[in-house]
């Protein structure tokens, strides 16, 4: 593929071999052996960052992507990678200068420019508040679909009736569940379920 149709805005050579690792692993080593390396992680991505292929925004979201642990969270990072919060983030920032820069002409040529419509002003910067806090939410909303909810709990309990009962009723649902580490009196637990599109982790 011929730059800059590529995905990192580069010249790229793709090469197509039979299933099956032994293959793949003989051109892989013959490649290395002609002069290739193999890529670092991330690196195809910070190519197209750095050629302009992607901004900081999706290029984050391609991370985000690869580690989504809910469908959820794969969807939120596919729609930061179309570029939804960059463009927002470019969108205010253009409304933020333009309303600086009238300020600011304002202070040297005010009189030659058209009365200053004062309540407008105001509802233009109530206006992009709201904006700037509905991204905010939405970023909280992301990260937590993205990193999930992680919970630690203690539970007192007698280990003579039926402890791992209790146990097992709270987390019911739960097919991931690990014991650790068991002791005389108590029992450490890692679980990580999805719950409503969350990743809990207790």
């Amino acid at each position: 593929m011929l730059k800059p149709k590529s995905y990192t805005r580069e010249d790229v050579l793709e090469l197509h071999t039979h299933g099956g690792g032994v293959c793949a692993q003989r051109v892989l080593r013959a490649c290395i052996e002609a002069g290739a390396r193999p890529a670092r992680p991330g690196e195809f991505t910070l190519r197209a960052f750095l050629n302009g292929r992607l901004d900081l925004s999706q290029a984050e979201s391609v991370l985000q992507l690869i580690s989504a642990r809910t469908g959820a969270a794969a969807d939120s990072a596919l729609a930061g990678l179309q570029g939804g919060l960059g463009e927002l983030v470019s969108t205010l920032r253009q409304d933020l200068l333009e309303m600086l820069a009238e300020l600011e002409a304002r202070l040297d040529f005010d009189e030659d420019l058209p009365p200053l419509n004062v309540k407008t002003l105001i509802a233009d910067i109530i206006e992009l508040q709201k904006d700037m806090e509905a991204a905010l939410r939405t970023s909280r909303q992301g990260n937590l679909l993205r990193q999930g909810l992680q919970v630690c709990s203690r539970t007192a309990v007698s280990m003579h009736v039926g402890s791992d009962n209790h146990l097992n009723t709270a987390l019911i649902g739960c097919s991931q569940c690990k014991k650790d580490i068991t002791l005389t009196a108590c029992r450490v637990i890692y679980c990580a379920a999805q719950i409503r599109n969350y990743c809990l982790t207790c």
